[in-house]
């Protein structure tokens, strides 16, 4: 089929995830757009689109760049698909074959990938594309492996992988492995802990800080330290003063408090779906005294032993109910 015959869009697909910025400048999205119109356009295609991600692993699918595109291919807007190489399209083989071989055959799209000279047109250059697949998915398997062990290397030395910062301190700005003390929300976490000593349940300390308009820690970062502030970069923050259970029981469990640096919180599970588990107590890295504490140990495994045994607290502000632990609920047993 000639391309002058061809009315739908020519759509360009550039990709570019963090572990293709080690192969050089080769593979960046500007050399990509230059190669893929340069093909476009000395080959007659016209009607040209371009669809990009940036920063995004081949083994996902949920691209937004890459999802704009199939939208377009089901809707029959698009004629022909055109990457640089098969690896540029997805490194999952089952899935790269679905659309290449399945849907874009139903909806007549024609498939190019100029580096591995295929061309959905020529059916003796397409045979070798399953093989392609597969060793780009074995590349993707590989790599994740070889990261995975690069991290693990670092953490086991004691140095931070993670760039999120924990509420209550800041990151040496001469050593960012660093931790130090901000004054300010550190006052928060003390208090957090002291009502937890106290009696008060992290729904209840939830409400109390929100009530005296304290920043949540995304917030409080967002304002003091953006350049440390990963968790509401892409999303924004509806309501800068209201405080979740959530929120308070993850700072109720952060060893980081008590000065120790904790690595390996999560275990990858799959490298494809990226899905992850939280690590066990003995899978966890530990290193002791690493920084300044905001709270002191005792106070700490208090507040943990705390939050296990009490079931209600007191109410802000007073006293608790005389009659709390003699009565007991017909429906659940608590007191």
């Amino acid at each position: 089929m000639s391309n002058t015959k061809r009315t739908g869009q020519t759509a360009l697909y550039e990709r570019l995830s963090r572990d293709d910025e080690m192969q050089g400048e080769s593979n960046s999205i500007t050399n990509q757009k230059q190669l893929l119109e340069s093909y476009a356009k000395r080959n007659g295609f016209v009607n040209i689109y371009h669809y990009t991600d940036d920063g995004v692993s081949g083994t996902t699918f949920d691209r937004e760049g890459f999802q704009k595109m199939i939208k377009a291919v089901e809707e029959n807007k698009v004629s022909t698909v055109i990457v640089k190489d098969m690896s540029r399209f997805g490194r999952d083989y089952l899935k790269v074959g679905f659309y290449t071989e399945i849907l874009f055959k139903e909806k007549g799209v024609r498939f190019i990938a100029i580096n591995n000279g295929i061309d959905s047109e020529k059916q003796a250059e397409s045979d070798f594309t399953p093989f392609l697949n597969i060793m780009n998915e074995w590349y993707a398997r590989d790599t994740s492996r070889k990261i995975q062990s690069i991290f693990r290397a670092r953490m086991e030395e004691g140095k931070r992988v993670s760039p999120s910062v924990p509420y209550g301190y800041f990151r040496n700005p001469k050593n960012k492995q660093e931790l130090l003390v901000d004054k300010e929300s550190a006052k928060v976490v003390k208090r957090i802990y002291r009502l937890v000593i106290e009696g008060y349940g992290v729904t209840q300390i939830a409400d109390i800080l929100t009530k005296d308009k304290v920043l949540i820690p995304s917030a409080y970062a967002q304002i003091h330290y953006p350049e440390n502030n990963h968790s509401s970069k892409k999303r924004g923050i509806e309501d800068p003063y209201f405080w979740t259970p959530t929120t308070v029981g993850y700072i109720l469990e952060k060893r980081e408090y008590m000065g120790h640096t904790v690595l390996g919180k999560t275990i990858c599970l799959d490298y494809k779906t990226k899905k992850r588990r939280k690590a066990k107590e003995d899978e966890l890295i530990i290193f002791k005294n690493t920084h300044e504490a905001i709270i002191d140990e005792e106070t700490w495994n208090n507040a943990r032993r705390l939050r296990k045994t009490v079931r209600r607290s007191p109410k802000y502000g007073k006293t608790s109910n005389p009659l709390t632990g003699l009565l007991i609920c017909a429906d659940c047993g608590g007191k």
